[in-house]
């Protein structure tokens, strides 16, 4: 009889049956000297690849163990074999088994500190890849913090200033970021000064406050440059291209993410890429180019469910939901706006489910459903005020008011139109269309009250804004561009001297 079919058998119930037969003692031995041989005779790649299998090993072959050392021996290399298989699941994207294999290292009696440490991290991350945030903040937090390296305390700031990042508590990425860039410093560790730069400068960007966000985003560069960072240096170009596109510069913006795409194509940095895929496709579509734009975006899509990016996915829908708009298929556009707010609300992403709520609005007012479009508006406001992003509560404000406007409620809109502006006229908005068209909104309300100094007044800040705007931003949408046809009736005040 061959050695390749000796233990063969015709079905999976017959050879568990022959398992169950043998004695305790026996299964236990022969697990331990399986596990002997696979590791005398295997390279450390195979032994990597069958992780999971020698975990089991370790784990049936207890019993055999000789005295209380070789248990403790066993039961660590039970553990050690779980983590390697939970990392190989999550570098696979498959993070229900990572976090599975992961918990139970971290949870197994002979885990130290270290490997618990190195196992809730990583299950920790690919619940954050994954896009489950208040899943991978509940992991995080399971870490005893008290004996860790000043390496691992910066690596798990780092991992939950990313979670409360996506969940809108800016204020706290920027402290877990400053504690970063401190501890970092004294402790001689630059690679971590950079990451923390970077997330500073995303918390920065989502608060509207550009200048400061490129400057963070210039140093995280500068320092990843030195160190050596390569992912570190693309993300930051990444963000910077974004802040890039947001001002208008789409000159500068596109080819730089261009460069950012060829660097990502590589296995392992799909996350990136995919990151850098969308924003790509944004600028195509602010540019007016919906084919190219819906190619990159479908490009997005797939590489999102290649990691298995929740977070990522209810993106590209709520981009859809945009292309949609541009192209002025409103109920197209309202139908994917609905559909990535839930989703976001679901993952508990407080500021993706806000903009796309304010979006639906926005396209249900062009649907002539000005009640439904005012409770978008709504509920967007009280997402703004609860993360604090005063920018975004001041466009809000406007589209509340428009729906109120449109609606007929005069009163009602004018009080917030004052106090949208109140808040846009001194906050970083003034390149936002949205804010240009608030003011042309509020031109028209007052010319129709017959409050002629006052719609004066918003006549000539939207002429500021507008200036400050590329004109890409607003001379290509017959929206803006009708609404604003009521600035023909103020025109400029001649300056006096």
């Amino acid at each position: 009889m061959h050695a390749e079919t000796a233990y063969l058998f015709r079905h999976v119930l017959m050879r568990d049956a022959a398992y169950q037969l043998q004695p305790p003692a026996d299964r236990a031995a022969l697990h331990k000297l399986a596990l002997q041989l696979f590791e005398e005779i295997l390279p450390a790649a195979v032994l990597r690849e069958l992780a999971e299998e020698l975990a089991d090993h370790a784990r049936e072959a207890m019993p055999a163990a000789a005295d209380h050392r070789e248990r403790k021996e066993l039961g660590q290399r039970e553990v050690s074999y779980l983590t390697a298989a939970g990392e190989l699941a999550a570098g696979l994207y498959a993070a229900d088994r990572a976090v599975q294999l992961l918990s139970r290292a971290a949870d197994h009696p002979a885990c130290d500190a270290a490997a618990r440490y190195r196992a809730l991290v990583t299950a920790g991350n690919a619940r954050i890849v994954e896009g489950m945030f208040e899943a991978a903040r509940g992991l995080l937090q399971r870490i005893d913090t008290a004996g860790l390296t000043p390496a691992q305390h910066c690596e798990w700031r780092l991992r939950l200033a990313e979670v409360e990042l996506r969940t809108g508590q800016n204020a706290r990425v920027l402290e877990l970021a400053s504690q970063t860039v401190e501890l970092a410093e004294s402790a001689k560790l630059p690679q971590f000064v950079a990451r923390a730069s970077a997330l500073r400068a995303s918390a920065l960007m989502l608060w509207g406050k550009l200048d400061e966000a490129l400057a963070q985003y210039a140093h995280a560069t500068e320092i990843a440059r030195q160190t050596g960072d390569e992912i570190a240096l693309i993300q930051a170009e990444v963000n910077t291209a974004s802040i890039l596109r947001r001002r208008g510069c789409f000159a500068e913006a596109e080819p730089l993410l261009r460069r950012c795409i060829a660097a990502l194509s590589q296995p392992g940095r799909e996350r990136s890429l995919a990151i850098a895929q969308q924003n790509l496709s944004n600028l195509l579509l602010e540019l007016r180019r919906y084919d190219e734009a819906r190619q990159w975006l479908s490009a997005a899509e797939r590489t999102y469910r290649q990691v298995g990016d929740r977070n990522g996915m209810a993106n590209v829908i709520g981009a859809r939901g945009i292309q949609y708009h541009y192209e002025r298929r409103f109920d197209r556009a309202a139908e994917a706006y609905r559909e990535a707010a839930e989703r976001f609300h679901e993952l508990g992403a407080p500021r993706g489910e806000m903009r796309n709520w304010a979006n639906l609005g926005t396209a249900l007012a062009q649907l002539g459903r000005h009640d439904e479009a005012m409770d978008m508006a709504q509920r967007a406001l009280a997402l703004a005020r609860r993360l604090g992003d005063r920018e975004n509560e001041g466009v809000y404000l406007g589209q509340r008011a428009v729906a109120h406007k449109l609606a007929g409620r005069l009163q009602e809109a004018l009080t917030d139109f004052r106090a949208s502006l109140a808040i846009t006229d001194n906050e970083t908005g003034l390149r936002n269309s949205q804010v240009l068209v608030n003011h042309c909104h509020a031109c028209e309300l007052h010319d129709r009250l017959g409050n002629v100094e006052e719609a004066q007044r918003a006549a000539d800040r939207a002429r500021v804004i507008r200036d400050r705007m590329p004109p890409e931003h607003w001379q290509q949408d017959p929206d803006t561009v009708a609404v604003m046809g009521i600035l023909d009736r103020y025109p400029p005040r001649a300056r006096t001297t």
